[in-house]
């Protein structure tokens, strides 16, 4: 993530852009929890800023990026990134999305699976989810 940076901030300086801030995530791109984006949808609603700059525009979100960038759009801000996705078989690309969304997922489950371990006090095992 800091050679992503890196390379922004070059391209800003190189550029002339001044940078507002760096709004930085280690998170899925599916986790809808993420406090930096949070904090970035917000700061656009006040105008502090008129661009966002990616590497890639994945890195905004997985899914869902032209809702993301209808709305910043909302608030004069635009988007823009480095470098292009490389151009893949709709296939591909949706097996892509499926092991995305499996890997999410499974994360969500793990992470249950140990509250529940820690609330329960076992360490030896994990507790067998509930609905």
């Amino acid at each position: 993530m800091e050679r992503q940076i890196d390379l922004l901030k070059k391209h800003a300086r190189k550029n002339n852009l001044d940078v507002y801030h760096v709004y930085k995530d280690v998170a899925s791109g599916l986790n809808a929890k993420r406090k930096n984006l949070w904090k970035l949808l917000r700061d656009a609603r006040k105008g502090c800023f008129s661009q966002v700059l990616l590497t890639y525009k994945d890195r905004l979100t997985r899914f869902g990026y032209a809702y993301l960038q209808n709305y910043l759009t909302e608030f004069n801000v635009s988007v823009s990134y480095l470098h292009e996705l490389d151009a893949k078989r709709p296939e591909s690309e949706m097996v892509e999305d499926l092991v995305a969304i499996i890997h999410s997922f499974s994360g969500k489950l793990y992470r249950m699976r140990r509250s529940e371990k820690v609330s329960v006090g076992d360490t030896s095992v994990p507790q067998t989810l509930t609905s």
